[in-house]
């Protein structure tokens, strides 16, 4: 068990336990990266790429899109060219999160990319976010 005396807190695998006089105050610290890291990478290196190309594409994160005024999802990352979008990203932590709803999302993500023909990129945990930044960069 590693312990910080100075800082009053010691900590146990994935908890961090925070000396308190009130109160017992437990911290889970995660073990695996989250959606925000790994959007936050895949957001990175694009970026970085995007640069290359002098201003002739971004990478812009949560872009909401309506279809038909009825049908709404945001994309957690959205790839431009010349200001015309040409590739939606989805992030998840992994591939068996909540998977109710990552169906439903991904019936919304295939109407997109039906009616517009704007593919979309899946990916599952950080051990997809280099492929998927190869394939995202090939829209360019």
């Amino acid at each position: 068990m590693e312990e910080n005396k100075k800082c009053g807190w010691n900590r146990n695998n994935d908890n961090i336990y925070i000396e308190s006089r009130d109160a017992k105050v437990v911290l889970k610290y995660p073990l695996v990266p989250s959606e925000f890291e790994i959007q936050s990478m895949i957001y990175t290196a694009i970026d970085e790429t995007c640069r290359g190309y002098r201003n002739e594409c971004e990478i812009k994160p949560e872009i909401t899109v309506y279809i038909d005024d009825n049908v709404q999802m945001r994309f957690d990352l959205m790839l431009f060219s010349q200001s015309i979008p040409v590739c939606g990203i989805e992030v998840k932590k992994n591939k068996y999160s909540n998977p109710d709803q990552s169906k439903k999302q991904l019936i919304k993500y295939q109407m997109f990319s039906r009616v517009t023909g704007i593919p979309v990129l899946y990916c599952y945990g950080i051990k997809d976010a280099v492929e998927i930044i190869r394939k995202a960069i090939k829209y360019l």
